[in-house]
């Protein structure tokens, strides 16, 4: 997950270079119903995402004595025994000590691994074996389309198929949990059934549709779909969107904002809490960390509590018409 420390939230982020036992404390402080530790490291990226400019060396933040911190960090569980740890870096499996750093986490007592990844490495069968077997078992996936569409939107002609041979190679693991995910984009916003088709037939867990936190060159506009036309085309449609306005969730999702209000956490003082077993904890983390802000007409709303709010971006280039407090 590409995390902008200048942008993001920067009291959530903090938590991510914590010691172990120093994040138990801060998490549940945020109102987390879930035990893990996260351990967040360097890496480069494997595509260059029109909607995303970072992408670094492999090599950034790796050396010897880097990878020794990370994995003597890791002796601390022996006492906390949390068995779940989150995975937090562009992408992981670049790394080039991530076995070293597995094997380790396996060894302190973190029997069930997680992490978001493009996929793409677990296209090598002997690889995605030795992760499996060092505890890598729940894996969030992105996918921007079907073929194609899936390449011209990472900027890689062979990512898609790498995509679909890691994911086949997953599924031959039966205690490995695949989620997929995409980014709701002008480019895909009418190509959003078909991987909802594809994620139907690779995981029993519905395709977690997120609105993008814009951080690229490309015009704003050019890649992010109004609130108009995001209803438009999905209303009642019941699809698993996450990070939404609630006044915007309620037309796209009934059942989902109805779950979310139900539920009665504040978003502030509960920002971890997760309610949601459709999505992965690394997922949902991953949309707690963006600074969403509320409108002054956001207080007037009856359910404002329960609400991320909105990117203010967005509004500065859609303005706020949209958002209508309930």
């Amino acid at each position: 997950m590409y995390l902008d420390f200048n942008q993001d939230n920067k009291g959530l982020l903090s938590i991510f270079t914590a010691p172990f036992d120093k994040q138990l404390h801060l998490l549940k402080g945020l109102g987390c119903n879930k035990k893990y530790n996260i351990i967040s490291f360097q890496t480069g990226c494997c595509n260059y995402c029109i909607f995303c400019f970072h992408k670094d060396d492999p090599k950034k933040g790796y050396n010897d004595s880097i990878l020794a911190s990370l994995k003597n960090s890791m002796h601390l569980n022996r006492k906390n025994n949390i068995s779940h740890l989150l995975l937090a870096a562009n992408e992981p499996l670049r790394y080039p000590g991530i076995l070293d750093l597995l094997e380790s986490a396996n060894k302190y007592g973190f029997k069930t691994i997680e992490t978001i990844s493009s996929g793409e490495f677990f296209s090598n069968s002997s690889f995605t074996e030795k992760l499996v077997r060092y505890g890598l078992r729940n894996i969030s996936i992105p996918v921007y389309g079907i073929n194609k569409l899936h390449n011209q939107i990472v900027a890689n002609h062979k990512s898609y198929n790498l995509l679909r041979s890691g994911v086949d190679n997953l599924r031959s693991h039966p205690g490995v949990k695949i989620y997929l995910h995409t980014l709701l984009l002008k480019q895909n916003i009418n190509h959003v059934d078909k991987i909802i088709s594809l994620c139907a037939k690779v995981t029993k867990v519905p395709l977690s549709i997120l609105h993008l936190k814009y951080k690229a060159k490309l015009p704003y506009k050019s890649l992010i779909p109004s609130y108009k036309e995001i209803i438009r085309k999905f209303r009642n449609s019941n699809f698993n969107f996450v990070g939404f306005p609630l006044c915007v969730l309620k037309e796209l999702s009934p059942e989902k904002f109805s779950k979310t209000v139900s539920c009665s956490k504040n978003y502030k003082t509960n920002l971890l809490c997760k309610i949601e077993n459709d999505i992965s904890d690394a997922i949902f983390l991953y949309t707690r960390v963006f600074s969403y802000h509320k409108l002054s007409k956001c207080f007037h709303c009856q359910i404002e509590q329960y609400c991320p709010g909105v990117f203010l971006n967005y509004v500065f280039h859609y303005g706020d018409s949209e958002i209508k407090p309930l």
